[in-house]
């Protein structure tokens, strides 16, 4: 099903991550936001916490095939270690965003979906892609959070009966081995 544009939401600063209070991490996992330069097609519009060189956009444009004057990039100066929802309305760029994505059916595609996209996504008056209505994201949001977490994760395997192993922390050169010892031990007890 094809859609209208798409605002692509580069909140790798999200409600999800946030509780960390690990600024430098935040940082470091923002550095991964031009990366969604790729997803965009003619009409979209990309959020990004860090800034894209015209090097690389030229790069992704060439080889996506997608015209650079048929798409919008928003660069969202640092706030610090919150959401990109707040830093945009901190920095202004709500209506500058709203006019950007038009009135065209347009959606947002945050890379977390947290309540902050969310809000987002009502502030400027958007759709949540990929679900029908901003009410029915949101109603997704409990088991995005559940499911963002290792342990809520394994809780929720164990609920639906999937088998897990039990997992454990070694040192990068032990992987493989304790990989097939895992294995090797939960093939026995399936």
């Amino acid at each position: 099903m094809e859609t209208g544009p798409i605002v692509v939401f580069a909140n790798f600063l999200s409600d999800l991550a946030v509780d960390l209070n690990e600024g430098q991490i935040l940082a470091q996992w923002a550095q991964q936001a031009p990366r969604k330069a790729w997803l965009l097609r003619p009409g979209d519009v990309l959020v990004t916490p860090v800034p894209l060189s015209r090097e690389f956009l030229r790069y992704v444009y060439g080889l996506t095939g997608v015209p650079p004057e048929s798409v919008a990039v928003v660069e969202v100066p640092p706030a610090g270690a919150v959401p990109l929802a707040r830093a945009v309305r901190e920095a202004g760029l709500i209506e500058h965003i709203r006019a950007l994505a038009g009135d065209r059916g347009a959606a947002l595609l945050p890379t977390a979906l947290d309540a902050s996209a969310i809000a987002f996504a009502r502030d400027v008056g958007l759709a949540v892609h990929p679900y029908p209505t901003v009410e029915a994201a949101e109603a997704a949001l409990k088991m995005t959070m559940l499911l963002n977490t290792k342990t809520g994760f394994r809780e929720t395997a164990e609920q639906l009966g999937m088998r897990l192993p039990a997992g454990r922390v070694c040192l990068r050169p032990e992987t493989e081995g304790v990989a097939r010892e895992l294995l090797r031990e939960s093939s026995v007890s399936w």
